[in-house]
């Protein structure tokens, strides 16, 4: 028997890529389980919504702001249920140096905050999602004029 090399695809003897695809995203979105691995890159000319699919252990996204200039408009990440809560924060790079403490982190309530909005996103902003099966944990910076630049919220 063979030893399979490193990053080998189980199904096949194709050898798996470092992510998937990179999808440029413009109006809301609801992500499907095959996306798990992309790049989303997030142009919101008006507000959207990027909704994850169905908690399932493994599922990751990144996501980026790829926009020319600051947003004056807001992207919702919504899990779907209040079960499928938030975990882990988002840093605010506050561009204005209006905020008492800029790259301060935001967090949400840890027991029920199923959507988060990202306020007025700019250049820098991204955040990693990972899934357990239940929770969504994110990490990431968003780069905003706004002081309050995450607001967490149940359905």
């Amino acid at each position: 028997m063979a030893n399979p090399m490193y990053g080998q695809n189980k199904s096949d003897n194709m050898l798996d890529h470092a992510g998937h695809s990179t999808k440029v995203i413009s109006v809301s979105t609801t992500l499907v389980a095959d996306d798990s691995g992309s790049t989303l890159v997030v142009i919101a000319n008006a507000g959207i919504t990027l909704t994850l699919p169905s908690a399932a252990s493994g599922l990751n996204f990144n996501i980026l702001f790829g926009g020319n200039a600051a947003e004056t408009e807001d992207i919702i990440i919504d899990t779907g249920a209040d079960a499928n809560y938030l975990n882990g924060a988002l840093a605010i790079h506050d561009t204005d140096a209006t905020a008492a403490v800029a790259l301060a982190p935001i967090y949400p309530n840890g027991s029920s905050n199923s959507k988060m909005t990202l306020k007025d996103p700019g250049g820098g902003t991204w955040l990693h999602m990972v899934c357990d099966g239940t929770l969504w944990y994110c990490a990431g910076l968003i780069s905003t004029i706004t002081a309050t630049a995450v607001v967490y919220a149940d359905q």
